[in-house]
């Protein structure tokens, strides 16, 4: 039953008179058998139908759930009710004390003979009493592996992409994976996949790319940060750009010497090269793939593990104590699942004809974005443009952003067509508690305090600066009102403020083109700090003026003594 080449195809034939064997009645199951496992095999692939769904129960039991599976040689697995397993008897799990761990739970085709009857045929040729079974029971077995699987042995992971290992030590396994086929001239995505156990400290990783026929988009150096003790499987992307050279291949390779893996306080070397080939297509790699898919022979397609099983879950320990405590579970962990025509239908994926869809195919596809802004007029409209290029798969986002237009002011240089030059800011000053009298130990008495200096980017020279108190939201630290000047002009109407009584002054610094704000309080406030809000006007002829440098004026002509 373990045989994966199921033709030729020999049927019975009957006629009147023949002596039917054990052989005939064998040969007529095996003919259906064959033929059903066969096409189970081509049209349908191995995976997951229904079910199947691997549930934590306690620290140390899970739950299988019903469901449907075919294996790799179109064999039909069927798990009819629920069963419940204590994970240190399935077969497997090795006990050992090593609980940091994570491990696969696979489910296999299983057959045994069953209702054992008396052979009345056998009597004649032996003594003792021989019994035969009656039926064949068409079952499964649950068992446990600790190694991961080649991911090579998944047909629709080898389909479209190659992954090599870059690194496996102390529970840590990286993987380096990149498609088989990219377009030529376009941006493509690579993936560095990482996996550790639940109790692996932080991991840092740094890499080194060498490149040819492609370029790393961001340069050849890589680092990427996995933190957090829970997380145990990370993927991270990174892009290239295609070479426009079809029918020439392109190399990604992983360097040793420049690459590490930081685990905690250790450094671990990335001991051997990682070298993969990417062919560049001048069509899709769509179609490529596909060519490839239906260009394979027939003993290629059913190819198959001595041992097929599939793996149903993927289960991460931890150690309490002396003993192992199942933390999490994740259901099919490499995504062996069937898809049936009716699903991808109603989710668009169908493309009308019975070839497998990659997982890359139902993902968007890999784009770049490039961003850039340009000056409109002072009166002309905001504008946003998008441009994308076929060829490279890039699109451009253009902002055309109009010139501040001068507010108009009513200094006397309006009319020689200058304006006041302002500017306009916030800043908190903080209140720190003096001496704490009376009931309230919050309370802050009548005391003074300044800001730091404030540049207002003006540059040097006279400036006029209005300052005044924001009253805010504690909450959302949101402006509800400014009050200028005095205070008291609101105090006992709707307006009033429930800011505590205080006076802003200003003291501005012309040659140094900065200012600095007091405030007085007086009365005590449960407030840490009051916020600020200025605009400081400068005189364009004053600006002028102070920053060109000094001149002597010239001595009168004798005719205006």
């Amino acid at each position: 039953m373990q045989k994966s080449r199921f033709y030729p195809f020999e049927r019975n034939r009957y006629f009147y008179g023949k002596l039917l064997t054990v052989r005939d009645f064998e040969s007529e199951q095996t003919y259906f058998n064959d033929k059903r496992r066969l096409l189970n095999r081509l049209l349908y692939g191995t995976g997951v139908i229904a079910g199947l769904q691997v549930i934590r129960v306690d620290e140390r039991s899970f739950s299988l759930q019903a469901g449907v599976a075919l294996d790799h040689l179109g064999r039909e697995i069927v798990v009819p009710e629920p069963m419940t397993f204590n994970l240190s008897v399935v077969p497997g799990f090795v006990n050992n004390g090593d609980y940091s761990k994570h491990i696969y739970l696979c489910l296999a085709y299983d057959e045994k003979g069953k209702e054992p009857v008396f052979s009345i045929a056998n009597t004649t040729v032996r003594k003792d009493e021989v019994n035969e079974y009656n039926r064949m029971f068409e079952g499964y077995k649950v068992f446990v592996r600790e190694q991961a699987p080649e991911l090579s042995a998944f047909e629709h992971h080898n389909l479209a992409h190659t992954t090599k290992e870059v690194l496996q030590a102390g529970g840590i396994r990286i993987l380096h994976q990149v498609p088989r086929y990219v377009q030529a001239g376009s941006v493509f995505e690579a993936k560095v996949i990482v996996e550790k156990s639940v109790q692996t400290p932080e991991l840092q990783l740094e890499f080194e790319l060498m490149t040819k026929g492609c370029d790393a988009i961001g340069g050849n150096k890589l680092s990427f940060k996995m933190q957090g003790q829970s997380e145990t499987r990370s993927e991270f992307t990174y892009q290239l750009r295609a070479h426009d050279t079809p029918g020439h291949d392109a190399t990604v390779a992983i360097l040793p010497e420049n690459s590490m893996l930081g685990v905690g306080n250790e450094v671990v070397k990335v001991g051997q090269v990682s070298i993969q080939n990417i062919e560049l297509v001048a069509s899709s790699a769509r179609e490529r793939v596909l060519e490839e898919y239906f260009a394979r022979s027939l003993d290629k397609a059913l190819e198959a593990d001595s041992e097929p099983c599939l793996y149903l879950a993927k289960i991460h320990l931890q150690q309490a104590g002396a003993v192992f405590m199942i933390d999490r579970i994740e259901t099919v962990p490499f995504g062996d699942h069937i898809y049936n025509h009716s699903l991808l239908t109603n989710l668009g994926l169908d493309n009308g004809s019975s070839a497998p869809l990659d997982s890359s195919e139902m993902a968007m596809p890999n784009f770049s974005v490039q961003s850039q802004s340009e000056k409109l007029p002072s009166d002309a409209e905001p504008q946003f443009d998008v441009t994308f290029d076929p060829t490279k798969q890039e699109f451009t986002f253009t902002l055309g952003v109009p010139e501040v237009k001068p507010v108009q002011g009513g200094s006397s240089n309006v009319s020689k067509g200058q304006v006041p030059r302002t500017a306009a800011g916030t800043t908190d000053i903080h209140l720190f508690p003096t001496q704490r009298t009376g009931i309230n130990p919050f309370a802050r008495g009548e005391r003074t305090y300044y800001s730091d200096e404030i540049e207002h980017g003006l540059g040097t020279g006279n400036v006029f600066v209005q300052a005044g108190a924001e009253e805010c939201d504690s909450l959302l630290n949101q402006g509800e009102a400014v009050y200028y000047g005095d205070q008291d002009v609101f105090s006992g109407s709707d307006f009033e403020s429930f800011m505590p009584k205080l006076s802003v002054g200003v003291l501005v610094y012309p040659k140094k083109g900065t200012f600095r704000i007091g405030v007085k309080l007086f009365g005590g406030t449960e407030m840490s700090k009051v916020r600020i809000r200025w605009w400081a006007v400068q005189d364009p002829e004053e600006g002028t003026a102070a920053q060109r440098p000094f001149q002597r004026e010239a001595a009168p002509a004798d005719d205006e003594l």
